[in-house]
């Protein structure tokens, strides 16, 4: 039997993940009564580990969440690290933190206080490596995001991203751009979104429903620094995307992954391959 990706961290202690037990009465599994978090671990920690932390602690303050050992991120890093050491992970890891609400009730809770489980599980590479083939990209629009709704945190709650992804295989495509109710193209399944039109680059608002991502947060503060503008209050819908130079998608495991076509409409990368390149040597040099 292999011995990768055999044992997960549940509030604490590491237990083998055939014998993890999670009650039948589970706040996430009931009410998607929490959220997750993901990260990208290399080279002996958490890129943008600081970004992480704040995000979850905010998730966590708003869902009136308490947890002793989550409000620790430095001894929280050292039960990544042995969970990814345990599992023979010795490249890149995908990190995944799944926190939930504790106790029963129904929708008014009996307790406040959380659980937690990390996950592992092995990446290609320890780096962001940009993607060789751009990715062929579609519009959905089945459904839309509520650009009400709490979007500082990854809520259990992703029917819009997982009914997109099962359009995606449909159609054949790599990804899906997400709207919200004004029709505005905000993200894509599972990644933030920019689009490059000279030295300008326009992304979706932080108030247009977006996931307010971490890599995306890292990409925002950086661009000023090669000599970019960074629009977040230009409304991009689908009748803009052929006059795009490029676009390209941003999430913490991945990193930046550019676009190649939508429909007819072909995209280069020379600008997002400057970009991704200046972009991870930075992450890699603070992570050392």
């Amino acid at each position: 039997m292999s011995k990768v990706n055999q044992f997960v961290c549940y509030n604490g202690r590491f237990v083998h993940r055939d014998k993890l037990v999670i009650p039948w009465n589970n706040r996430g599994f009931k009410y998607a009564d929490g959220f997750f978090e993901t990260m990208h671990y290399a080279f002996g920690g958490i890129q943008l580990y600081d970004y992480h932390v704040e995000r979850w602690q905010n998730a966590m303050q708003f869902l009136k969440l308490e947890n002793e050992l989550l409000s620790h991120p430095t001894l929280l890093l050292k039960d990544i690290a042995h969970l990814v050491n345990a599992n023979h992970h010795f490249k890149g890891s995908r990190i995944r933190m799944s926190i939930f609400r504790e106790g029963e009730g129904f929708y008014t809770p009996s307790s406040q206080k959380a659980s937690f489980i990390i996950e592992s599980s092995v990446l290609e590479s320890d780096s962001y490596p940009l993607n060789k083939q751009g990715l062929s990209i579609e519009v959905f629009d089945e459904h839309c995001k509520n650009e009400q709704n709490p979007n500082f945190y990854k809520s259990l709650h992703a029917t819009t991203s997982i009914l997109a992804g099962i359009q995606k295989q449909e159609w054949g495509v790599d990804d899906c751009m997400l709207q919200n109710s004004k029709n505005q193209i905000i993200e894509s399944i599972s990644s933030n979104i920019f689009f490059i039109q000279g030295q300008n680059i326009i992304t979706p608002h932080q108030h247009s429903g977006c996931l307010q991502g971490v890599f995306r947060r890292k990409v925002i503060d950086f661009l000023p620094q090669l000599g970019y503008k960074v629009e977040q209050n230009q409304a991009v819908k689908v009748v803009d995307l052929p006059h795009f130079d490029e676009i390209f998608l941003t999430n913490a495991i991945q990193g930046i992954q550019w676009v190649g076509a939508f429909r007819d409409k072909r995209y280069d990368n020379k600008q997002t391959k400057l970009i991704q390149q200046a972009l991870v040597t930075d992450i890699i040099q603070s992570t050392q």
